[in-house]
């Protein structure tokens, strides 16, 4: 599945739920059954947050810390052994 078919189909019963992100880019990488969402900006250039689905807390909030490029740096796979 893409990015925009598992957000698709992990928010159909309530499509409000992507509301709060507005014009920023959500991209999903998924391995197994193991999630890592990663939050940029609107243009793809820079990070903001990533999040694994196993955690927590939000596992890298680079929000007024500094502007690392819009790439994923977690494995799902590692983190939610």
């Amino acid at each position: 599945m893409t990015s925009d078919q598992i957000l698709e189909k992990a928010t159909e019963h309530d499509k409000g739920l992507l509301t709060p992100f507005g014009r920023m880019s959500l991209e999903v990488l998924r391995e197994g059954d193991n999630v890592v969402v990663l939050l940029c900006d609107s243009y793809r250039n820079v990070a903001l947050m990533e999040d694994s689905g196993c955690t927590a807390k939000v596992d890298n909030n680079y929000m007024g810390t500094s502007t690392p490029p819009c790439a994923f740096t977690l494995a799902p796979a590692e983190l939610c052994e």
